[in-house]
Parts: structure tokens; C-alpha cells; sequence
């Protein structure tokens, strides 16, 4: 069975149970991000979904760029 790669429309798509809060944990994608921006393991995260990202986003006004840190305090 080959595996189909995902168009960015389809990884824009809202995702069933978000948003919720875990314990942020070494083996997530997001850890080296979260980590970096000061968070540590065990932690609590919140998981949005994408659309709620870009929401944020379309609000920064102008055509200037914020790094996501800006966003996550």
C-alpha cells in the first residue's frame, strides 16, 4: 500500500477534538518549537486547530511577518 501525501488544503482542514490541552512530551513533533519558546516537558499545550492559525494570522496587519512565538504568549 503506497501512501498518498497530503495536500496543504486537506492539512488546513479542521481535525476532531481540537482544541485540547496535554502535557507537553519529548516525543511530540512540537517539542523542539515549544522548547525552545521556554516550555518544558510536562508542561501543559494547547493543540488548535490550523484554521484557527490562520485566523490569527490574517489579523497582522500589512503584509509583515510574526514569528509564531509572538503568538503563543
Amino acid at each position: 500500500m503506497t501512501y498518498k501525501k497530503k495536500t496543504w488544503i486537506q492539512k488546513l482542514g479542521d481535525k476532531k477534538g481540537l482544541p485540547k490541552v496535554m502535557e507537553l512530551e519529548e516525543r511530540f513533533p512540537c517539542y523542539n518549537a515549544a522548547h525552545k519558546m521556554g516550555a518544558e516537558a510536562g508542561d501543559p499545550v494547547v493543540l488548535v486547530n490550523p484554521s484557527e492559525v490562520v485566523e490569527v494570522m490574517k489579523e497582522i496587519p500589512g503584509a509583515g511577518l510574526s514569528p509564531l512565538s509572538k503568538f503563543a504568549k
